[in-house]
């Protein structure tokens, strides 16, 4: 797939983009054709280091482990789920904003309160 990451922080010459291996589809996650993504000013922090300079603790989010995968938040539709995932199904339109690293951010797609965007 391709991506843009970064394994250090600092100006825009730390993205890197590039061909990066598929993750296998865990029992509990969702494989989503990626349609748009964005960067979002969390990327910008990140990517920076300016996250850890001005957010000593910031409820429900953590700097992500390096390396990184900028724009995350994305729209797309699933190709395969999990064995474990009942509310989504392949063909499905969603709306991604992951933050795996924050305890409040379920990673599971399987929640009650989780269903495919209308």
């Amino acid at each position: 797939m391709k991506a843009v990451r970064i394994f250090e922080c600092g100006d825009t010459s730390v993205l890197e983009y590039g061909d990066y291996p598929m993750q296998e589809v865990g029992p509990a996650d969702l494989l989503v054709r990626v349609l748009a993504s964005l960067v979002s000013r969390w990327d910008v922090l990140y990517r920076g280091g300016t996250w850890r300079k001005i957010h000593k603790e910031y409820p429900g989010r953590r700097m992500f482990a390096l390396p990184m995968q900028l724009r995350r938040d994305c729209v797309g539709v699933v190709g395969a789920v999990g064995a474990a995932v009942r509310h989504f199904k392949a063909g499905d339109h969603v709306v991604g904003l992951p933050h795996p690293e924050n305890p409040n951010c379920p990673s599971t797609a399987d929640l009650p309160g989780c269903r495919p965007a209308a």
